[in-house]
């Protein structure tokens, strides 16, 4: 994999997918190598996909100061990325926790960012309060296939639990709830998570900091790129009332909400999820509207 050096001299990598214009990648987790993205259902056939993998994680070097795992850090291995292959400004995608370090990018370097894709995430970063819908729709998948009855009790367990450790196996045990159906596909994208994870990056990407919601959301206020709002119409977090209320951050925003999908829609529905992308990528301009079932 090619690698780059970032502004502190930590060595990160990067897998590339595809040809054509560079799309910028940003996995989530927080910690999970960018692996887990894999080609993002076929958009590769589209656009050239500069996945990285965030520092810590996959085939980037650990950093010799742990608090530069810190999100609001994290945007400058984006920019030290933007530099490295020599453009003027970017596309850029973030998944999960990544779309939260997408956010932050945004606000930070405004001028570079042509189009924001925001895939399942960035709710915590705008301040979004967590409405409470996903137990209800988790609740519905349980009564209405006994198959999601266990792990509808691990994602309580998993809500409730105190320490990482401790919410690791519930989560684990919930994880089902974060897909659409839960298909063999799934499942062989699920079994790769343990290989894919850094406890450093995922323990320091948090870990002592308060983002000042208010400041993001006013410097969002003024951004006028066009972005996509993704969501999984069955995502617990974010819930479709939460990524609209993310949208209403943004000026100039669409939100998708992909039928039948969860927390990661390119494996539930690859070509819904790669079309939707790369018309929005292709389009010359954006407006807010809502692509729902």
């Amino acid at each position: 994999m090619p690698t780059f050096a970032s502004y502190d001299g930590t060595q990160l990598a990067y897998r590339i997918e595809g040809e054509g214009e560079p799309l910028i990648c940003v996995p989530g987790g927080p910690g999970r190598a960018g692996v887990y993205l894999g080609n993002l259902g076929g958009l590769d056939a589209h656009r050239q996909l500069i996945i990285l993998d965030n520092r810590g994680t996959g085939d980037s070097e650990v950093p010799a100061d742990p608090s530069t795992y810190r999100c609001d850090k994290l945007p400058l291995d984006i920019e030290a990325l933007r530099e490295h292959l020599g453009l003027e400004t970017i596309d850029l995608l973030g998944h999960s926790a990544g779309a939260q370090v997408a956010v932050l990018y945004a606000t930070a370097y405004p001028e570079r960012v042509s189009r924001l894709v925001l895939v399942t995430g960035a709710h915590r970063t705008v301040g979004v309060a967590i409405d409470g819908a996903y137990l209800a729709t988790c609740q519905a998948r349980a009564t209405a296939d006994t198959g999601y009855v266990r792990a509808f009790k691990s994602l309580l367990s998993w809500r409730d639990a105190k320490t990482y450790d401790e919410g690791t196996p519930f989560r684990k045990a919930a994880t089902p709830l974060l897909y659409g159906p839960w298909t063999e596909a799934a499942k062989a994208h699920f079994a790769g998570e343990d290989a894919e994870f850094s406890r450093a990056a995922n323990f320091g990407y948090g870990n002592g900091i308060a983002l000042n919601t208010v400041a993001i959301r006013l410097a969002l206020s003024k951004f006028g790129v066009p972005t996509l709002v993704y969501a999984g119409e069955l995502d617990p977090g974010p819930t479709v009332s939460e990524a609209t209320s993310v949208g209403k951050c943004f000026p100039n925003s669409r939100l998708v909400v992909q039928p039948g999908a969860g927390h990661f829609p390119w494996v539930d529905d690859p070509e819904f999820f790669a079309a939707s992308v790369s018309q929005f990528l292709a389009a010359k301009s954006a407006s807010l509207q809502s692509s729902r079932p």
